[in-house]
C-alpha cells in the first residue's frame, strides 16, 4: 500500500488544530483551578507575552478619599492579675518549662523574644515579672511586668520583650523570671530571680542599607493579587469578624494586631511544590491552614479589608508581606504606634511612608508582632549626614525592586 502524501497544507492545518486545543486546555485548567500560579505563567509563556514590562503603566491609582485607618480604642488590653499578698517563708517548690520565639540577632541591634511558660508542678505559680539576661549578667537584664497566674498544667504567653544585642560577635541569652509559688494553704513564697538555661545564637553583622526601586500597581501583578484577595468571601469574612469582635467597635488598631496574631498562630508556613509558584485565594489558605509568604499576605490583607481596613501587598525580589494604612500625618501615625505598644508592649513599630501616607508592615511568616520587620530585611545603622552620630534603621536584603500592590477589589471584575 502506498504511503499517504503529507502536504504542507495538511501540516499547517494540523499545527493550527493542535495550537487551538492546547490553548483551550490551558484556559479550561485556569477556569477550574482555585489557584493562580503555574497556569497563568504557562499561558503567558506559551503565547510569548512574557512577564510584566518595566515600562508598563499603572492599571490603578488609589483614591485616597476611600482610605480608612484604624481607630485607637479608649479601653486597655492589659489583663494582668494582681500580685498575691499572703506570704510565707516556706518554700513549696515549683516546676516549669519554657518555650520562646525570637527575631534575628544583629550585632548592636534589637532582638525580640516572645516567651511562653508552662506550669509543670502541682501547685499554682505567679509570674510577677519576666526578662532576658545577656551573658548571664544580673546587671544586664531587660525585663517587663507581667502578672500571670498559672495553675498546674497551664501554659501562658507572657508577651514580647526587646533586648539590646551586644556589638560583639558572640553573646548568650537567658530567660529570667520573678515568681511566687503557692502552698496548699494558699500562701505564697517569693523566690529570688530564677535564671533558666541560656543559649548562644549566631549574631549577624549589620548589612549596608540599600534603596530599591518601587513600582506601583504594575498591571499583571495588580490583577492577580486583587483577584485573590477576598474580603467578602463568606468564610474569610466570618473568621475576620470572629477575631475582631474580641476588640469591639469600629475598625481599630487592636483588631489589626489580633488578626495578625491569628494568621501567625493558625496558618502554618508551607512551601509551594517543587518547581511551582502557586498563589492561593484567601479562602483556600484559610481552609487548609497553611501557605507561603504570598498566601499569608493575601489572606491577612483579605481579613483586614473584611473588617474595614485599607491594605496593600508588597512583593520584593524574594518575599511578600501585607501592609495596613495607618494614616497620612504625624498625629494618626503616632496614635497607631501608641496603640500597637499598648497591645504588645514596648516594641519598635515599622512602617513604610509614601505620597499616600504610612503603611504598617505585617509579615506573619517572619515577624513576631504587627509592625515588626518583615522577612528578607535587616536592621542597619545609618550615619547622620555631616555628623558623627548614627541612628537605627532597616533595609531590604537582596532586593532591587519592590512592587506595591494596592487592594481595590472593585477594580477587578
Amino acid at each position: 500500500m502506498d504511503k499517504p502524501e503529507f502536504s504542507e497544507k495538511n501540516a499547517l492545518s494540523i499545527i493550527a488544530i493542535l495550537f487551538i486545543c492546547l490553548v483551550l486546555i490551558t484556559i479550561t485548567g485556569f477556569l477550574f483551578s482555585d489557584s493562580v500560579g503555574n497556569i497563568t505563567h504557562g499561558l503567558r509563556d506559551y503565547l510569548e507575552l512574557g512577564t510584566e514590562s518595566e515600562s508598563s503603566e499603572e492599571v490603578f491609582v488609589p483614591d485616597t478619599g476611600s482610605f480608612t485607618f484604624p481607630a485607637i480604642p479608649s479601653y486597655s488590653t492589659e489583663k494582668n492579675e494582681l500580685t498575691p499578698v499572703l506570704r510565707t517563708p516556706l518554700q513549696p517548690g515549683f516546676s516549669l518549662s519554657s518555650s520562646y520565639q525570637t527575631s534575628e540577632f544583629y550585632q548592636g541591634g534589637i532582638s525580640y523574644f516572645k516567651i511562653s511558660i508552662k506550669n509543670e508542678g502541682r501547685n499554682p505559680i505567679f509570674i510577677d515579672r519576666y526578662g532576658v539576661s545577656v551573658n548571664a549578667s544580673e546587671n544586664q537584664v531587660f525585663s517587663e511586668d507581667c502578672g500571670a497566674l498559672l495553675i498546674p498544667g497551664e501554659e501562658q504567653s507572657l508577651g514580647l520583650i526587646a533586648v539590646q544585642v551586644p556589638e560583639e560577635e558572640k553573646a548568650s541569652f537567658s530567660i529570667v523570671l520573678w515568681l511566687l509559688a503557692s502552698t496548699s494553704e494558699g500562701k505564697w513564697h517569693e523566690y529570688e530571680p530564677y535564671f533558666m538555661n541560656g543559649f548562644a545564637p549566631d549574631l549577624k553583622p549589620m548589612p549596608e542599607k540599600i534603596t530599591p526601586k518601587y513600582r506601583y500597581n504594575p498591571t499583571y501583578y495588580f490583577r492577580i493579587i486583587n483577584r485573590l484577595v477576598e474580603p467578602a468571601e463568606p468564610d474569610v469574612r466570618s473568621k475576620a469578624a470572629e477575631i475582631a469582635r474580641s476588640y469591639p467597635g469600629a475598625y481599630n488598631i487592636y483588631q489589626v494586631c489580633a488578626l495578625f496574631d491569628m494568621v501567625k498562630e493558625e496558618i502554618k508556613y508551607v512551601s509551594d511544590p517543587r518547581g511551582n509558584d502557586v498563589w492561593e485565594p484567601a479562602n483556600v489558605t484559610l481552609r487548609i491552614g497553611a501557605g507561603d509568604c504570598e498566601d499569608q499576605a493575601i489572606l491577612l490583607s483579605s481579613m483586614l479589608e473584611a473588617v474595614g481596613g485599607t491594605t496593600r501587598v508588597y512583593l520584593t525580589d524574594n518575599h511578600a508581606f501585607a501592609a495596613s494604612y495607618i494614616g497620612n500625618g504625624t498625629d494618626s501615625t503616632d496614635a497607631a504606634v501608641k496603640g500597637i505598644r499598648a497591645y504588645y508592649g514596648n516594641v519598635d513599630v515599622n512602617y513604610l511612608t509614601d505620597e499616600y501616607g504610612s503603611w504598617l508592615m505585617l509579615d506573619p511568616t517572619s515577624s513576631l508582632y504587627a509592625g515588626g520587620l518583615p522577612g528578607k530585611t535587616a536592621q542597619v545603622k545609618v550615619q547622620t549626614v555631616g555628623e558623627n552620630e548614627t541612628y537605627r534603621s532597616w533595609t531590604f536584603i537582596n532586593t532591587s525592586t519592590v512592587k506595591v500592590i494596592d487592594i481595590s477589589t472593585g477594580a477587578i471584575k
